[in-house]
C-alpha cells in the first residue's frame, strides 16, 4: 500500500480482569496499570539491557528467588524523555504514542521470573537510552516505571536487525507518518484480512484494509490501513447485523489537521454518526 498512514489498533469486548493479556492502549501514557497500587518497596525486578551489533536485547527480570510477575508493560526513552524505537515482531507490542511497535507487554497473566525483548533503535538514532518497565506482581501490586541503566546507542551503516516500511510513494503534502511493516503478512493464517477493490488482498494493492487477530476468548484486535489521497480524510469499519446500515458500531480513524485519532460511533438509520464517549475498549 502506498503512503498509508491512518492506523487504528483497537480491542473489542469485556476487558478481563488485570488486562491479563496485556496492557490496553489506553496505558500508553502513564504506563499505569488501571488496577492496585504502586508500591514504595524498592522493586524485586529489574530492567537489564544488553547491546547487540544493531540491537539491544532487553531482560525483565525478577531479582529474588521464588518471586515472580504477572504482567509488564515497558518502553525505550532517550534523554529528553521521549519514547523511542521499536519492539521486534516476537513481542506482544502496541503502537504508542503513534511510534510503530513502541511498547511492549505481556501476553499471558502466567508468573514470570525473566522476559527477554529484542528492542530496535531508530534508523541513525544515536544518543543515551533507558528504559522502563511496569511491573506487575498481582491485581493489587505493581512497580511503576523501574528504571535500567542507560546505554549508549550509535548508529550503525548496516544495523543487522532493522523494522522498516514498504516503500512508499510521498504525496504532494506530507504530514508525519508512522513506520508500518508489511500490512498483508499473514493474511490468512494469523490474522483475518479484507480491503477494498475486490480482491486487493490477494494482490497486495487495497486502497482501504481491515485487519483482525482474535486476542483471546472476550477480545479482537482490529486494525484499519489507508492510503493518503488527501490532508484530511478517514477510514472507517462498522459492526452491523444487517446489509443495510442503522444502529451500528462504528470505529473511525480519522486523519484531521495532520493529527490521527481513532473514535467509537453509533450510526443512526438517518445516516449520520454520533460520537460515543466511551473509549475504554479502544
Amino acid at each position: 500500500m502506498n503512503a498509508v498512514i491512518l492506523i487504528a489498533s483497537l480491542a473489542f469486548g469485556s476487558l478481563v480482569s488485570g488486562y491479563s493479556s496485556g496492557a490496553p492502549m489506553s496505558r500508553c501514557d502513564t504506563m499505569v496499570p488501571g488496577h492496585g497500587t504502586a508500591s514504595l518497596l524498592p522493586s524485586p525486578f529489574a530492567v537489564v539491557p544488553k547491546q547487540l551489533n544493531g540491537s539491544v536485547e532487553i531482560n525483565l527480570q525478577s531479582q529474588s528467588p521464588g518471586v515472580t510477575f504477572k504482567g509488564y508493560f515497558v518502553m525505550g526513552f532517550d534523554e529528553a524523555g521521549n519514547v523511542v524505537g521499536s519492539f521486534s515482531i516476537d513481542a506482544n507490542a502496541l503502537n504508542c504514542l503513534r511510534i510503530f511497535r513502541s511498547a511492549a507487554t505481556h501476553s499471558n497473566p502466567e508468573p514470570k521470573s525473566n522476559v527477554s525483548l529484542m528492542w530496535i533503535p531508530p534508523p541513525a538514532f544515536t544518543g543515551t537510552v533507558t528504559f522502563k518497565s511496569t511491573f506487575v506482581k498481582d491485581y493489587t501490586t505493581y512497580w511503576l516505571k523501574v528504571s535500567s541503566p542507560a546505554i549508549n546507542i550509535t548508529a550503525t551503516e548496516e544495523p543487522t536487525t532493522t523494522i522498516s516500511p514498504p516503500p512508499t510513494t510521498s504525496p504532494a503534502t506530507t504530514t508525519s507518518q508512522t513506520p508500518i511493516s508489511d500490512v498483508y503478512y499473514e493474511c490468512g493464517v494469523t490474522k483475518g484480512c479484507f480491503g477494498s477493490p475486490a480482491r486487493c488482498v490477494k494482490k497486495k494493492k487495497c486502497s482501504m484494509m481491515t485487519t483482525f487477530t482474535k486476542v483471546d476468548d472476550t477480545q479482537f484486535q482490529i486494525e484499519l490501513y489507508a492510503d493518503q489521497t488527501s490532508a484530511d480524510q478517514y477510514v472507517a469499519l462498522a459492526f452491523a447485523e444487517r446489509p443495510e446500515m442503522g444502529n451500528d458500531i462504528v470505529i473511525e480513524c480519522v486523519n484531521f489537521n495532520s493529527e490521527v485519532k481513532a473514535h467509537k460511533s453509533l450510526n443512526s438509520p438517518r445516516k449520520y454518526n454520533s460520537r460515543q464517549a466511551d473509549t475504554d475498549s479502544m
